[in-house]
């Protein structure tokens, strides 16, 4: 059993100032071939089947004013 399995991941994403407070905005993917899974019973991590992960990250920021 390898201690590294191959993965593969994409991220796309722009940054912009035209919308106020968003910095950042991206989508992303990845692929791995085996994830560890926990196993509670025994406490302990057991290899498991391949698996996609999928998903949107943004950046914003907030500043509250006094006043």
């Amino acid at each position: 059993m390898p201690l590294l399995v191959r993965s593969k991941g994409a991220e796309v994403g722009i940054r912009t100032t035209a919308i106020p407070d968003l910095t950042s905005c991206s989508v992303f993917v990845l692929d791995f071939d085996s994830e560890l899974l926990f196993v509670g019973d025994a406490g302990t991590t057991e290899p498991s089947r391949p698996s996609r992960r999928v998903g949107v990250e943004w950046t914003n920021h907030y500043k509250v004013r006094h006043g």
